[in-house]
């Protein structure tokens, strides 16, 4: 009895390690199945949206599907590492002082992606355009952006202060 105790416990524990490891190395697609989901409900609420604010009709579909990519990339980047077997899994993007091309072209896109965002929004009228969108003020769009860009910076110092992988 004791020794059937032993092997289900084991059993357990292999599978739970193998769903680990699948979550570990598919956790990307998981990214863009969100990514999909809230492009489905901007697809669901467009007519609601736009028979509210026909002003809007014009620029709808770029501003939803601009969403989506810029939602998307990081997650496309993340398993394309992960897939040609370049990565190991969702861990090795935690250390970006490793080296690795894919771990560093993931920082770059969501680094390029907030700084070029929050320079749109700032000094080229982003926040007015992204406003009806939103349902918030210009002024509280600004200031968004601006945290996300100081959190940009603190998630990158943060990350790049933990060492390389040995």
């Amino acid at each position: 009895m004791v020794a059937l105790a032993r092997v289900n416990s084991a059993v357990v524990r292999l599978k739970f390690a193998s769903m680990f490891d699948y979550l570990a190395k598919y956790f990307w697609a998981i990214g863009l199945i969100f990514a999909a989901r809230e492009h489905y409900s901007w697809v669901n609420k467009k007519d609601q949206v736009l028979s509210q604010q026909p002003e809007l009709a014009d620029s709808y579909d770029r501003v939803m599907w601009g969403h989506t990519v810029f939602y998307s990339l990081p997650w496309v980047v993340m398993g394309i590492g992960i897939l040609s077997g370049r990565v190991g899994n969702v861990f090795d993007f935690l250390r970006p002082r490793s080296g690795n091309a894919f771990v560093l072209a993931f920082y770059f896109v969501i680094a390029m992606e907030t700084l070029s965002l929050t320079g749109w929004v700032w000094a080229f009228g982003g926040a007015s355009y992204l406003s009806p969108y939103m349902n918030k003020s210009p002024t509280s769009i600004k200031l968004w952006f601006a945290l996300s860009t100081v959190f940009l910076i603190f998630w990158m110092g943060m990350a790049y202060m933990q060492p390389a992988a040995t």
